[in-house]
């Protein structure tokens, strides 16, 4: 593989892998599945808390900057441009648990969502909190947090889609 230059913190809460992700400038391409090891069914969040990033999937490119974050799922090829020195949370999160709260999650990859929204400061804060915490907490604890992770994410989500779940139009023309 290509060498990369960057700082990597994870740990594991409830059923969800964040990773801390300091980096500089730097392309990521998935061209097939099965490069990146995860499970057949994650959709990786991006949360950039500094610089800028891009994520193209499907057609579509979202650009990323500070306070906004999107989805992509590792099922198919994705890439990521990473725009000089930036810092973000990457979170996998099986597709499963949105689903009951998103519907489809397909429509939703490579959208920037959050730039303006009055709970996304929340979402960072529960992040930096989350990463903070030893993985050690008890599982119903975890559990608990995890829950309320996704549903902060998914009424984000929700509320720039407008009302209802997603559907394959809804949002394809954001980002």
């Amino acid at each position: 593989g290509v060498a990369r230059e960057g700082v990597l913190r994870s740990g594991i809460w409830g059923g969800m892998k964040l990773t801390d992700v300091s980096c500089s400038a730097q392309q990521v391409n998935r061209l097939r599945r099965g490069g990146d090891h995860l499970p057949e069914n994650v959709l990786l969040l991006s949360v950039v808390s500094h610089g800028k990033t891009s994520v193209s999937q499907a057609g579509k490119c979202a650009r990323l900057g500070q306070g906004e974050f999107g989805l992509y799922d590792t099922r198919y090829p994705y890439q990521l441009h990473i725009d000089g020195e930036t810092r973000q949370h990457v979170v996998q999160i099986d597709s499963d648990q949105l689903k009951p709260r998103l519907g489809r999650t397909e429509p939703l990859v490579a959208n920037a969502f959050g730039k303006t929204h009055p709970l996304t400061g929340f979402l960072q804060m529960q992040l930096h909190s989350l990463m903070a915490l030893p993985e050690d907490i008890p599982a119903g604890h975890a559990t608990l947090l995890q829950e309320q992770f996704l549903d902060l994410l998914s009424r984000i989500i929700l509320d720039e889609c407008g009302s209802g779940k997603p559907s394959a139009g809804t949002c394809l023309n954001r980002g």
